[in-house]
């Protein structure tokens, strides 16, 4: 008997797990215990049934159980099973029989019957093998007559060559590598497809609506990437808007310039074209974002807005603005952001910017002490993932579910949420280098200073990756403050590491300095600090230096130019930043500055 529920038909005499029509490796084990719970859907299941069912010849734990569901609500959502405390387990999804299979294999079979059939009987049967063909293969290729099938295409080129960059080269897949695969590593897709620092690649995805659709494409690079969207009336004149971009930035050296200014110089060129200039702006507001520029992004989203946007690129424009406002800790003009942007993907019904933007709005039910309401959100952006079939999107809910039991003093919630993201790592077979969330969760979940500094360690032991530049600038500033308290004077030494930008490494030298009471080589390690962080645009290690100068000039005047770091901090200062400082800055008489 087989069983249909959402998007998954499930055999359970062969126990075999389809989603979409796709095959879902599932073990022994986790295929009996799911074909249990289908063919016993009505009833609460005791641990010891489940036991002398599934292990009967065995002598194991709860846990074990606990494992192995914890595996299937990875897989199929978190409430396809529900725990009945201190009763057992009970099956939850709607189930639908199917009697009849209509699938590839059994398709292929008939037809080969019919074959046989076909060349003994040819004159008599002929015309209905041939109906029977025709039938088949519009099960066999459903592809070549679904127009809702989204185009996806992964490509690579180099930039001397961009006029080649057209229509037909784009449509044409050339690399042997999915195209989910370049949206969750990026950059570790571009390593392994390129030769040369001047190849980019590019994965694209087409998502039909109502009206026309939604292009979605990640162009990689060797020192950045670009990941937005293009909405259009079709296919074609999204893909002819993708290769004017391509085209245009070819040839700029935007993916290849480390420093920030020069990057921004590449867009303020790019912008003066009119096709291709909104794309253009939301790639700026997100590098101003990532530097902290938080009054130029919020300046730019507020232009884009005024503009006469579509309604899905004004919910683009709201999430980022929502992040700006969450980073500059401007909570309610983030909920109404991030409202906003929510109900606009619901209504066109975008899943994974959906639960992009259900997984933003529980960071602000956390800051409003509602544990519930943000566990709900979580628990909706992994559903919505689930259905886009974005694992990283989903893994990260579940890991913002760990973090926040783990304040809430809910270690068992903590943990089976963490189980969950290990789960869906191993299921999905993500790269090593995805693990790095789940040792980040750790770190930042434990309760103990020696606990976190073992895992932010191991982070740091890990080969450097772009997609996870926070999470090793984190494990660096921890690393070093630990060292700092304790007076371990190497191991600081140890937290600067070659792939820091360079203001950040004279930061934390100058910040060492400081510590042991060397203030002559803090002051130069911070000036040339400040300097670089202004060159390049960085504007919270512009803050910190700036701040660190003046802690400098209180204890040993020898400053001559000490209000300009007073004047810089007074007219960029965030919010977020005062916070975190906001200590030091009343002990310099620096009061609160209003950015609202």
């Amino acid at each position: 008997m087989q069983y249909r529920f959402r998007d998954y038909l499930f055999d359970c005499q062969q126990y075999l797990l389809q989603q979409n029509g796709q095959v879902i490796n599932l073990n022994e084990k986790p295929a009996r215990l799911l074909s249990m719970f289908i063919l016993n859907s009505g009833k609460v299941l005791s641990k010891a049934e489940i036991l002398q069912e599934i292990w009967p010849d065995r002598v194991v734990t709860d846990q074990v159980i606990f494992q192995n569901i914890s595996h299937l609500r990875a897989l199929l959502g978190d409430d396809a099973i529900k725990t009945y405390s201190k009763r057992g387990y009970q099956w939850q999804l709607d189930l639908e029989s199917v009697y009849e299979s209509c699938d590839e294999a059994s398709l292929y079979k008939n037809c080969a019957t019919l074959l046989r059939f076909f060349k003994t009987s040819f004159k008599k049967y002929v015309t209905i093998v041939l109906a029977v063909f025709i039938i088949a293969s519009g099960f066999l290729f459903p592809q070549l007559g679904d127009i809702n099938t989204p185009t996806e295409s992964v490509f690579k080129f180099n930039q001397a060559q961009t006029e080649a960059v057209n229509l037909d080269f784009i449509t044409e897949k050339n690399v042997l590598v999915s195209t989910q695969s370049v949206f969750d590593s990026p950059y570790h897709s571009w390593e392994n497809l390129t030769s040369e620092n001047t190849e980019l690649v590019v994965a694209i995805r087409w998502y039909p609506l109502s009206k026309g659709g939604v292009l979605r494409f990640l162009i990689q690079g060797a020192q950045r990437s670009w990941h937005d969207y293009i909405e259009a009336g079709s296919k074609e004149s999204a893909l002819s808007e993708m290769s004017t971009l391509l085209q245009s930035l070819g040839k700029t050296q935007y993916f290849n310039h480390k420093r920030q200014h020069l990057v921004l110089a590449e867009l303020a060129l790019l912008s003066e074209q009119a096709t291709i200039g909104p794309l253009v702006a939301r790639q700026k507001i997100q590098l101003l974002l990532a530097s902290k520029q938080l009054r130029q992004a919020s300046a730019l989203v507020a232009m884009q807005l005024s503009a006469d946007n579509s309604t899905f690129y004004k919910g683009l424009l709201l999430l980022q603005q929502a992040r700006i406002f969450m980073d500059n800790d401007q909570w309610d003009q983030a909920t109404e952001s991030i409202n906003t942007a929510l109900s606009i993907f619901n209504d066109l019904q975008i899943e994974h910017l959906q639960a992009r933007a259900l997984i933003e709005s529980s960071w602000l039910h956390f800051v409003d002490s509602a544990f519930v309401k943000a566990m709900q959100a979580l628990n909706k952006g992994a559903a919505k993932a689930r259905v886009a079939r974005e694992p990283l999107t989903e893994v990260e809910a579940h890991l913002i579910q760990s973090f926040l039991a783990s304040k809430a003093g809910r270690e068992d919630l903590m943990q089976t949420q963490r189980s969950l993201a290990r789960e869906l790592l191993t299921i999905h077979q993500l790269l090593d280098v995805h693990h790095l969330e789940l040792t980040y969760n750790k770190a930042w979940s434990a309760s103990e200073e020696e606990d976190a500094l073992v895992y932010y360690r191991q982070i740091l032991d890990t080969p450097y990756s772009q997609q996870f530049e926070k999470r090793f600038y984190s494990a660096a500033d921890f690393l070093r403050s630990s060292a700092i308290n304790h007076r371990q004077w190497q191991l600081a030494a140890l937290s600067v590491k070659d792939w820091q930008r360079q203001s950040y490494q004279y930061l934390g030298m100058a910040i060492t300095a400081f510590a042991r009471e060397s203030f002559q080589r803090a002051t130069e390690f911070a000036e040339m600090a400040f300097q670089q962080a202004m060159v390049n645009q960085h504007q919270v290690d512009a803050l910190d230096a700036a701040l660190l100068i003046l802690r400098i000039h209180r204890e040993a005047p020898n400053i001559k130019s000490a209000s300009r770091y007073r004047d810089f901090i007074s007219k960029s200062a965030t919010n977020r930043w005062q916070s975190i400082n906001r200590g030091i800055l009343s002990e310099l008489e620096l009061g609160p500055i209003d950015l609202e």
